[in-house]
């Protein structure tokens, strides 16, 4: 129980405080963001919408150090980039009149997971499965499932389901393997998770093989 852990003076204070600021109506959306906060929004705008990002033209200035790496470790872009996006929601959530900014931080985002440049990575674990070079239907849960948390902020927040209606591609051009396109959409992207966890005794998804 999480009481027996925390204690339950933990609980009762923090009821006590909930109760505190209802009385007082009090809410974290009217709080103004700090300067520090601030210069945040400006540094990830920065790497995201503010520089020219295309279908097929995705500039990468300020992700040199991550950029480079084998995208094989916690220093990952599709970490930062998924860390990026959530804070561009709860900055929606927070502060409401930074909503459109929110938005396109996350349409950013979600344009640069499906570069191929974060997900290339695949064949250094699935190179020889079957579904290669899908990048989704087969374990890799801590790129896919974070794609799909992200499009679906992105279409909570903007209304937008383009991604849902339209789709996206996954495109395989690296080295020189045969060019391959790979289309799918929120929805489908959501049953390829759900079909592997209910394939799963644990109703987990892999991250790398086994």
């Amino acid at each position: 129980m999480l009481s027996n852990f925390f204690g339950n003076d933990h609980f009762q204070k923090s009821f006590q405080q909930v109760q505190k600021s209802i009385v007082n109506n009090k809410d974290d959306t009217n709080q103004l963001l700090s300067e520090k906060e601030l210069k945040l929004i400006r540094f990830i705008s920065y790497l995201t919408y503010m520089q020219t990002t295309t279908t097929t033209n995705i500039t990468w200035n300020g992700w040199e150090k991550n950029y480079d790496g084998p995208q094989l470790d916690l220093g990952s872009i599709r970490y930062t980039l998924a860390h990026i996006g959530y804070t561009a929601a709860a900055l929606a959530y927070r502060t409401p009149n930074y909503r459109e900014l929110a938005i396109k931080i996350l349409k950013d985002s979600i344009e640069r997971m499906l570069n191929i440049k974060v997900w290339g990575y695949i064949d250094h674990y699935w190179k020889n499965v079957h579904t290669f070079p899908d990048p989704v239907c087969d374990e890799n849960i801590m790129y896919s499932g974070h794609l799909l948390q992200l499009l679906t902020l992105y279409e909570s927040l903007s209304g937008d389901f383009t991604y849902d209606i339209d789709g996206f591609d996954f495109i395989w051009d690296k080295d020189n393997d045969r060019i391959t396109k790979i289309h799918y959409n929120t929805t489908k992207l959501a049953y390829a998770i759900y079909y592997q966890m209910n394939e799963e005794s644990s109703a987990g998804v892999s991250c790398e093989p086994e």
